[in-house]
Order: C-alpha cells, then sequence, then structure tokens
C-alpha cells in the first residue's frame, strides 16, 4: 500500500493535468512531482484577480515559474556534463540511458514552460 506522500503525489499527478503529457511512474520518479508536493502544501487564499489574470501577465503567471527555470538549467547543466562524460558502449560506456532521462525530463520542463 503506498504511504501518503506518495498518495498525494498520484492524486497531484491527475488533479494537476500532469497524465497530460507524461505517465504516472514517470511523474512520481521526477522532480516535478517533489515541487508539486510542495507548491500543495504551501497553500494560500485565491483572490479573483490572480485565478482570471492571464499567464504572461506582469507580476502574475505562475509563482514557481523560477523554480522550474532554475530546475530546467540544473538538468541542463546535468546533461551537457552527461554528454561529456558519456563513452561510446563499446568501450564499456552506458550512460546513454541517462542522457536520454535528462533529456526527457529537460523536454516535459519545457512543455511545461510552454518552450
Amino acid at each position: 500500500m503506498p504511504n501518503s506522500k506518495e498518495s498525494i503525489k498520484r492524486q497531484n499527478y491527475f488533479d494537476l493535468k500532469r497524465d497530460e503529457f507524461m505517465a504516472m511512474d514517470e511523474y512520481l520518479l521526477s522532480p516535478i512531482s517533489e515541487m508539486d508536493l510542495r507548491r500543495m502544501n504551501e497553500g494560500g487564499i485565491a483572490n479573483i484577480e490572480n485565478m482570471i489574470a492571464p499567464i504572461g501577465m506582469a507580476g502574475g503567471g505562475d509563482p514557481n515559474k523560477a523554480e522550474l527555470e532554475g530546475l530546467l538549467k540544473s538538468l541542463r547543466i546535468s546533461l551537457m556534463i552527461a554528454e561529456g562524460t558519456a563513452t561510446p558502449s563499446f568501450l564499456g560506456g552506458g550512460s546513454s540511458q541517462q542522457i536520454r532521462d535528462l533529456e526527457k525530463q529537460i523536454r516535459q520542463i519545457e512543455l511545461m514552460l510552454g518552450e
């Protein structure tokens, strides 16, 4: 039986419509699920101005955009490092899966940011 943290992540997966662009198991293992969990714990009171403001409006939009952009930068740096240290498979390397995983996570965050 999943623990309560995993149950909340599973609920967030559907509530935040992450099912539109990634599989559940990907989401549960991704840093996006941790960010969503933290965001849901912050809570707060919504007002009508925040609810109807256009996404691109100055001072409005996603308050965690900076956090997503920071995560995107970190993943891009990790990808550059992985690509720089990747060795051909015939030499015993094997980081191609790590590179594919990083590229997939980068693309998911880019989609969330609308890039």
